[in-house]
């Protein structure tokens, strides 16, 4: 999981940053640096390799080492626990009504030889996805923006629901939530096999899909490097393998995910009128989860989240590893560490 708060940190460090400080960093600012590049247009390799050679002549920097850079690392969520990290909202928050919950479940990694992994959880995801949308907003009317996605970062997948709501607090929405994955879960094992094979082609007419423009194709290349996955040719891939998922092992990933063993990580941005009542609730909420087995743990920051977690190795290397070779990975961006 990758959380960032850039806001929080921003501020504490500007309010202890004097204009010594200052004089000192821009005396070292872009001294070492890395560059990763992505660059895509009508152009030969050689023509791309040569601007960015030109480009990092210009900023004259000394390369970093390679055991110096730093990568990121995806906290590894403990069996059986569930986080909850509560954001108050302070710049108008005596007039903002709706609050906003986050649930996030923690899947498994993946490298090239499993990405039958992927498409479990895409799969998996895609035949509640509509369900989770008609009974969260539309039965329960809990507000307008509803939400349920597939989480994929550093090659570990999982699962994202995000609610909305004015009508009710965070910790009520995540009672809600919970109930509508018990509904899930009855439905999901009596799934008949013609509407699996439905949910299966959904899933691969999206893979199928052809990019429309450059600038498309370029997209989801980026996401490929912003996420640290690197696999340029998804969807090729995939699409071999969805060919071969059965059922059962679509209900194990999905009985895995949500309910034997669930690591879950609760993200709320609350709002004044729900602050007392959501309080309350998180206490009910925390006693309920300590009858079952489960652990559901306030933390006061992402600091605390990672501090307390042990993290993912770093799964692209690991990938790298296994398969005995090595690949070009290449930013739209530069990214620079001060030393």
């Amino acid at each position: 999981m990758c959380i960032r708060d850039r806001s929080t940190w921003e501020l504490k460090t500007l309010a202890n940053f004097t204009f010594e400080k200052f004089v000192f960093y821009s005396k070292t600012w872009l001294k070492t640096a890395y560059c990763e590049w992505y660059i895509t247009g009508n152009m030969l390799e050689e023509t791309a390799i040569e601007i960015l050679e030109n480009a990092e002549k210009s900023l004259k920097f000394t390369p970093m080492p390679k055991e110096l850079i730093m990568r990121t690392r995806t906290i590894k969520i403990p069996a059986n626990t569930e986080y909850v990290l509560t954001k108050k909202i302070y710049n108008e928050g005596e007039k903002e009504e709706n609050s906003c919950i986050i649930s996030y479940f923690q899947g498994e990694e993946f490298l090239d030889q499993d990405l039958s992994k992927w498409c479990l959880n895409e799969v998996a995801v895609e035949i509640i996805k509509e369900k989770a949308f008609d009974y969260l907003r539309t039965k329960l009317q809990l507000g307008y923006v509803v939400d349920l996605s597939t989480s994929s970062f550093n090659r570990v997948l999982g699962a994202r629901f995000l609610v909305q709501s004015a009508k009710i607090p965070p910790e009520e929405v995540y009672k809600k939530i919970n109930e509508f994955l018990v509904l899930m879960k009855g439905a999901i094992e009596k799934l008949p096999d013609p509407e699996f094979k439905m949910y299966i082609e959904a899933v691969s007419v999206s893979l199928r899909q052809k990019f429309l423009s450059l600038t498309e194709e370029a997209y989801e290349f980026w996401k490929e490097i912003a996420c640290s996955e690197y696999l340029f040719d998804r969807k090729e891939k995939l699409l071999v393998e969805l060919q071969k998922l059965k059922k059962e092992d679509v209900v194990d990933y999905f009985m895995n995910l949500f309910f034997k063993n669930p690591k879950r990580v609760d993200y709320i941005t609350i709002c004044k009128k729900h602050m007392k009542e959501n309080d309350e609730k998180l206490e009910e909420n925390i006693a309920e989860a300590a009858k079952i087995g489960k652990k559901r743990v306030k933390v006061s920051s992402e600091h605390e989240l990672r501090a307390i977690n042990f993290t993912y190795p770093d799964m692209f290397l690991v990938n790298m590893r296994n398969n005995k070779l090595g690949q070009q990975i290449t930013f739209h961006q530069i990214q620079f560490q001060f030393l």
